[in-house]
């Protein structure tokens, strides 16, 4: 595990190329959200936008976002990627996304046309599971952009190492 979080840490390129991409969807996948809160002030039906978007979300707009995140979580999560052939933490983060879109699947079968307000901790949840799902979607394509890690020093340190045990075993002969 700590060469995953290692190489996690090691190219501040690919955390810039993951949150670019981040911030990009998720702007425009709310979008839909901030123009029905425009759309209800510009009709004049509602003189309050932020209670517009606010009832949007506590109808559960966000685990409708958060399930449409689900699929790229789980290619990004089983996808083979180029500079590392088996990615070992894709399994668990894929076992996390599925665990809360056992929530989000449970909240649907409740009430399928989210015609109803949800009650207080499910609107909650909905905002830790749409943060949830951002930050796997983030870490998954930090690991995609990730360019493969340089062999030349380790291959250098094996090898200067290799030296200095075989110096060390013939030394003796050599006597």
């Amino acid at each position: 595990m700590k060469f995953w979080i290692k190489q996690f840490f090691s190219d501040s390129k690919a955390h810039w190329e993951a949150f670019e991409e981040i911030l990009i969807v998720t702007v425009v996948s709310l979008i839909p959200l901030v123009l029905l809160a425009v759309v209800d002030q510009l009709r004049a039906e509602h003189p309050d936008m932020w209670a517009v978007f606010q009832a949007a979300i506590s109808s559960g707009q966000l685990y409708l976002y958060s399930f449409a995140m689900l699929g790229m979580i789980f290619w990004l999560c089983w996808k083979e990627h180029d500079q590392f052939r088996r990615f070992p933490p894709g399994r668990f983060l894929a076992l996390v996304a599925f665990v809360f879109s056992v929530l989000i699947i449970a909240v649907y079968s409740s009430d399928p046309a989210l015609s109803k307000r949800l009650s207080p901790p499910l609107i909650t949840a909905s905002i830790v599971v749409y943060v949830v799902y951002t930050c796997l979607y983030y870490i998954l394509r930090v690991y995609d952009n990730l360019r493969p890690p340089a062999v030349g020093p380790h291959l250098d340190a094996e090898a200067e190492a290799l030296g200095a045990r075989y110096r060390e075993q013939t030394s003796g002969r050599q006597q």
